[in-house]
């Protein structure tokens, strides 16, 4: 199966979630996920070949902020793999593209703009507001 369907992107006009929308939308995350794969097994085979013979204390330090970073970066590849991994189980089991709290449409500009989003907007909004509360009260 072909990863590649950039000339069928979903129409609104076509019904939500038809199997055009969830095939593009397959192709799209499972691309995805292989370039963060792919990506990550190339950044963990450099760090492995790399030594940290840096005679100068302060390319020592630079070196380790940027293995620092790289390490950070990893994690968060993973994350995303991981949500990647459940979209792709909500396109089998029929739930994509609704919303996780609601049930309601997520909406496809939004799916477009960020392929393994869990909430429509309002909820995400309605999440934020609550997140961004508690911190004010927390300090």
């Amino acid at each position: 199966m072909s990863y590649f369907y950039k000339d069928c992107s979903p129409s609104e006009e076509e019904p939500y979630m038809c199997e055009q929308h969830k095939l593009y939308f397959r192709a799209q995350l499972t691309q995805w996920r292989d370039f963060l794969i792919s990506e990550s097994r190339r950044k963990h085979k450099q760090l492995h070949r790399e030594n940290s013979r840096v005679p100068d204390i302060l390319d020592q330090v630079a070196e380790n902020t940027s293995r620092n970073i790289d390490y950070i970066n990893g994690y968060r590849s993973l994350l995303i793999i991981r949500q990647i991994d459940a979209a792709l189980e909500r396109i089998e089991d029929g739930s994509y593209g609704y919303c996780l709290q609601s049930e309601e449409e997520i909406g496809l500009r939004r799916l477009l703009a960020w392929p393994i989003a869990t909430l429509n907007i309002e909820a995400q909004k309605e999440l934020e507001y609550r997140c961004s509360h508690l911190q004010r009260k927390a300090v």
